[in-house]
């Protein structure tokens, strides 16, 4: 489900700017514009990536398509084409090149909602922009304003206008309810694991929370601390006294030195921003990103809890072809997960925690992870 939210999400902010911006003068084609054109990043990205090996997709993704400069390139030269066919609706070129430049911006701009977000400022080398307040694949916001599209389309009088206006103002309230809703729940929970952290005299670098993806009550939270790095789960309902199960991922920057000067490998370490560990084995590397979300497994061993990071990677510096190849997760269990995930959304711990143990690393056993409490 990953591929829906890159795909909703901007279409759906595109149509609504669209129909904010030149509804009136265009109906219902300012709203398929308008998501096209958000859609145009998006679009870009998976051109590039069908030629690009997995490490330049990684380096690639979300930066120069998605950056101002595009947008105002657009803008620039967009309008040339569209104002002929638009003439009838006596639309001025500098209206239309605004039309365009915030459409295509807006959809940039949904990307920064998840990890690992955009590179606004390319090509001058600056972090990515990114809020962590959704998960990935996660579509929601933008499946609150679709729903409200067809209600919107289908009035297309001058009588009807008003009532048009109305919905999208719904629609518009309802979405940004909603962020508001996220960004209120992760500045609680971000609060709660800073003072977890605090509490215990951890010296760490920095702090990531993000949701689950789909389930704005679950947040997972991580803490660099330079050689390990700490996971946890925190419900919204848990009271900010109470205590955090913390698991400890070792990064072994040892094995991780030996393939640091590789290209592939440093584009995979730029892409998780820093945020990965890493496993030898006979043929290279195994990288994963900590902030993707993981798929958990329980029953394998009593007691324990197999965990599988949802973006890792294989690293073969002798490979004839792509020397980084994606590591494709299986649905496994996936009722016994949504039970279980349900149950934790509302502070039960004992159907999530176990002994956890790092699996799904090629070629190796699962390991025994510690944790803090």
């Amino acid at each position: 489900m990953e591929w829906l939210a890159p795909i909703i999400t901007p279409a759906a902010f595109g149509a609504m700017l669209g129909e904010l911006l030149l509804g009136k003068r265009l109906g219902n084609q300012a709203m398929a514009w308008g998501a096209a054109l958000a859609l145009a990043p998006w679009l870009l990205d998976g051109v590039a990536g069908w030629f690009l090996p997995t490490a330049s997709q990684l380096a690639f993704h979300a930066t120069a398509t998605h950056s101002l400069l595009l947008a105002g390139t657009a803008a620039a030269v967009l309008p040339r084409w569209l104002a002929p066919h638009w003439k009838r609706s006596k639309l001025a070129r500098g209206r239309i090149a605004w039309f365009v430049g915030l459409a295509w911006g807006i959809g940039a701009l949904s990307s920064c909602l998840t990890t690992p977000g955009a590179q606004l400022c390319w090509p001058i080398p600056a972090p990515r922009a990114c809020a962590n307040m959704l998960g990935h694949g996660d579509a929601l916001p933008g499946l609150i304003l679709a729903g409200f599209i067809p209600a919107i389309a289908i009035l297309r009088t001058k009588k009807q206008q008003p009532k048009r206006r109305r919905r999208w103002g719904w629609a518009i309230g309802l979405g940004s309810g909603y962020l508001a809703l996220v960004l209120a729940a992760k500045l609680l929970v971000g609060a709660a694991v800073t003072a977890d952290l605090a509490r215990r005299g951890i010296d760490h670098e920095r702090c990531c929370v993000s949701p689950i993806s789909w389930n704005p009550l679950l947040w997972r939270g991580l803490a660099d601390g330079g050689d390990e790095v700490w996971l946890c789960h925190r419900s919204v309902w848990e009271w900010s006294s109470t205590p955090i199960l913390w698991t400890v991922l070792p990064r072994n920057r040892e094995a991780f030195a030996r393939h640091a000067e590789t290209r592939e490998v440093r584009r995979i370490a730029a892409s998780t921003d820093g945020w990965w560990i890493c496993r030898p084995n006979k043929t290279g590397l195994w990288l994963a990103d900590l902030r993707s979300g993981e798929q958990r497994v329980w029953g394998e061993r009593k007691g324990m809890v197999d965990i599988r990071f949802m973006h890792s990677w294989t690293f073969e510096p002798a490979s004839t072809g792509d020397p980084v190849e994606p590591i494709r997760l299986t649905d496994r269990q996936p009722g016994e997960q949504l039970k279980r995930l349900a149950r934790r959304s509302f502070a039960n711990h004992q159907t999530w925690d176990g002994l956890p143990r790092l699996a799904g690393v090629p070629g190796s056993l699962p390991e025994i992870l510690r944790t803090r409490e």
